[in-house]
């Protein structure tokens, strides 16, 4: 079974959480990977249950600095994302 990958264009990070909600299948997974200027990971997490409005990254020590986010699934669907206020 193939993973799906999808990886935003980069955006003005500030250190915020990042809001998710996903639908995950039994045994399915997605992990989101926040990806720095210079390609380098700068943090993971992964979740294993459907989940909505769920915190990833939250509160990040990370100076202001544009990111991308990719998010790897394994029988799971992504319906939102969004950059939780701070």
């Amino acid at each position: 079974k193939e993973i799906g990958k999808i990886r935003t264009p980069a955006v003005l990070y500030k250190g915020q959480a990042i809001k998710i909600s996903v639908d995950v299948k039994n045994r399915g997974w997605l992990k989101a990977n926040l990806i720095g200027e210079s390609n380098e990971l700068l943090a993971t997490e992964q979740i294993n249950k459907t989940s909505t409005d769920t915190i990833l990254f939250e509160q990040r020590s990370i100076p202001s600095k544009r990111v991308q986010i990719e998010f790897e699934l394994n029988d799971a669907k992504l319906y939102s994302f969004v950059f939780a206020s701070q």
